[in-house]
């Protein structure tokens, strides 16, 4: 029983934070994120990620990048590359 609680927040916690192919597009104005400005140093960095798949904005269209990076996003992002 604990083991399926488990599993059933990592996939909470995964579909809250954006992480599944079906939200890739939801609320992108022009295919961007809407929290990455375009003077920023990583923002051509991280648009090449976005249009190859490897990373998928939040429901709200946001890469978040103040929060601090999960082992398991980082092994997501590994794998779709």
């Amino acid at each position: 029983m604990r083991k399926v609680l488990l599993v059933v927040a990592a996939l909470g916690m995964v579909s809250f934070w954006g992480l599944t192919p079906g939200l890739a597009d939801a609320g992108l104005p022009g295919g961007s994120f809407i929290d990455v400005p375009r003077n920023h140093p990583a923002y051509s960095a991280v648009q090449d990620l976005l249009s190859r798949g490897i990373l998928i904005p939040t429901a709200g269209g946001q890469f978040m990048g103040d929060q601090p990076l999960l082992r398991y996003d980082a092994a997501i992002w590994l794998h779709r590359a």
